[in-house]
């Protein structure tokens, strides 16, 4: 398995990130963010969300190991979305953390749907963004 990933676009080395997506094709193929077979890092504007099924996100371990998912089934004609949160807390301190949550959705007809992965691996779905999301954690 490929342990080291490179941008498809820019050929920059890409860090594998703890929970990564795939978007799944009407076809049962399917795009990853950190495709294995390849080595390639796919950015989310590369989805052809006209053949769009369902988004998965997937955690990784060791970054190989895909063992946990989230799978969103999609209506047709969504326009899925993801992002980073990246969050330091106690900056500049001894007890300094940083931590990313992973937010992703899609929008329908008007509606988003978001969901929230935090980092205990806990998932939130909302109607709304919730800019505050680090209080949940």
């Amino acid at each position: 398995m490929i342990q080291e990933f490179k941008h498809n676009k820019t050929g920059e080395k890409v860090d594998i990130e703890r929970w990564v997506w795939g978007a799944v094709y009407e076809d049962n193929t399917e795009l990853q963010q950190f495709d294995i077979h390849t080595g390639l890092f796919h950015s989310i504007t590369e989805v052809d969300h006209s053949k769009l099924k369902m988004f998965t996100m997937y955690r990784t371990y060791d970054n190989e190991n895909l063992d946990k998912r989230v799978d969103i089934m999609l209506p047709k004609g969504a326009k899925i979305f993801h992002l980073y949160r990246r969050t330091i807390l106690e900056h500049g301190t001894e007890n300094e953390t940083r931590f990313t949550i992973y937010i992703f959705g899609y929008n329908y007809k008007g509606a988003t749907n978001w969901n929230y992965i935090l980092p205990n691996d806990k998932i939130i779905q909302a109607p709304e963004d919730l800019p505050d999301i680090i209080n949940y954690i």
